[in-house]
């Protein structure tokens, strides 16, 4: 199951990285420890091999979630994959600007990957 195609000229890659800064300490979690940042890229790229894995839409812990929480049946978001390609390599692509995003008021930024592959498609 896939959302709808993004509009764009452009195939699109995606990572999930997660990053420590072990300088601060996180002012959201109840007990002390190091920032953690995880970072989502959405990026335009020229490869058309289909060897590369969809990226899941949500992460599974979150996706069964989704599937509880609005009476879903079980694995229907699981289901759900988006058309970036999953760890992709950026390829033959003129520099194209950069897009910083955070949902911010508490709202998990995989609520937007859609948002962001179109961004991503569209260079």
């Amino acid at each position: 199951m896939h959302p709808p195609t993004p509009p764009g000229a452009y195939k699109v890659g995606t990572l999930f990285l997660e990053a420590i800064d072990a300088s601060h300490v996180d002012p959201f979690t109840p007990t002390s420890q190091k920032r953690r940042l995880l970072l989502s890229f959405f990026y335009p790229t020229s490869d058309n091999r289909h060897s590369f894995a969809a990226a899941a839409y949500l992460p599974p812990a979150m996706a069964a979630n989704f599937d509880q929480g609005y009476h879903l049946l079980d694995g229907t978001v699981t289901r759900c994959q988006l058309h970036a390609y999953k760890d992709v390599i950026l390829r033959d692509v003129t520099p194209l600007p950069v897009i910083l995003f955070s949902p911010g008021f508490g709202e998990p930024r995989e609520l937007y990957m859609i948002v962001l592959e179109n961004l991503a498609s569209d260079g």
